[in-house]
């Protein structure tokens, strides 16, 4: 049996807006703190990159010391709020682009009903996709799929959409540690200044900054995984890859799918590649534990959707 894994490369083969240019365009209508620039790259690029952190810089535009000289607690309690407030909002912009983004892209999934698809080419299959589209129940015949998952979420279900980096970026840890954030880690400590780190009000305003960074992390759905596959695992001799960069951020997923399936190939298709094999100098399938069983005839998802 084959297990389609479905990127968002396939999405785009089928002219839907979900490019990390249509995400930012969605950002852009509610970002006025313009934090989620990082548009013209793939997704595993745009989610690695919230990674890196620029913790100085969002200290030096927001952090302020409070009225030290007010009679009223308010007045130094109000620079926490603030900051809070600047940090919610930052999150709700990601989330909100985020479903706008998607509830587009599901409207115009109807626009592909006119073009030639082989409706029955998952037949007797699974499909783990890590999009939250609605592609597939809308284009292809479902009935005699084996098994289908969202792994990052189902928008039509009201899923909870997961989304960000793999792992915190260390320069950023060191800018918080010294502020008193328990980052979690041993890491040494520089630029440490004693004021800062000593006022209560300061440390709070860090403490928002740093519980804002840590809700861009990926919450790995690894357990789900095993759990949705461990019924198949004797059935799957074959793994295609349908529009997935593959790359670090949700390394981990196909890294499990190996061991616990040991398929005898793996098949890749990109979306902006037809043909061109493997490319000596992309070391993203070489960090592969399973290299060795990739297809060397990387194609374009096109020579699969036939």
């Amino acid at each position: 049996m084959k297990l389609y894994i479905i990127g968002n490369g396939f999405d785009l083969h089928h002219n839907l807006p979900t490019s990390t240019n249509d995400f930012q365009n969605c950002v852009e209508k509610h970002d006025t703190y313009d934090y989620y620039s990082n548009s013209g790259v793939d997704w595993n690029a745009y989610e690695e990159g919230l990674s890196y952190f620029d913790v100085a810089a969002m200290a030096e535009s927001y952090i302020e010391s409070p009225d030290y000289l007010s009679d009223k607690e308010s007045d130094r309690d109000g620079v926490i709020f603030q900051m809070e407030q600047i940090m919610d909002t930052m999150y709700y912009v990601r989330n909100e682009a985020l479903k706008y983004m998607i509830l587009t892209a599901n409207q115009k999934i109807f626009d592909n009903r006119y073009h030639f698809i082989n409706k029955d080419m998952f037949e007797n299959s699974l499909i783990l996709s890590f999009n939250y589209t609605s592609t597939i129940q809308e284009l292809y015949n479902c009935e005699n799929i084996h098994g289908i998952t969202h792994i990052h979420g189902f928008f039509d279900d009201g899923d909870e959409l997961i989304f960000g980096y793999a792992n915190p970026e260390e320069e950023a840890l060191r800018v918080f540690h010294p502020h008193d954030i328990d980052v979690g880690i041993e890491i040494s400590i520089r630029n440490r200044d004693e004021d800062d780190h000593d006022d209560f009000y300061i440390h709070k305003q860090y403490q928002s900054m740093y519980d804002f960074y840590c809700s861009n992390q990926k919450k790995l759905q690894i357990d789900n995984l095993i759990n949705w596959i461990a019924d198949y695992k004797d059935e799957v001799d074959e793994i295609i890859v349908l529009g997935h960069s593959m790359g670090f951020v949700d390394k981990v997923y196909f890294e499990e799918l190996e061991k616990m399936l040991k398929p005898l190939k793996w098949r890749i298709s990109r979306y902006t590649n037809s043909n061109a094999g493997i490319d000596p100098s992309d070391h993203t399938l070489k960090c592969y534990s399973f290299f060795t069983k990739i297809d060397p005839a990387i194609c374009g998802i096109s020579d699969y959707l036939i």
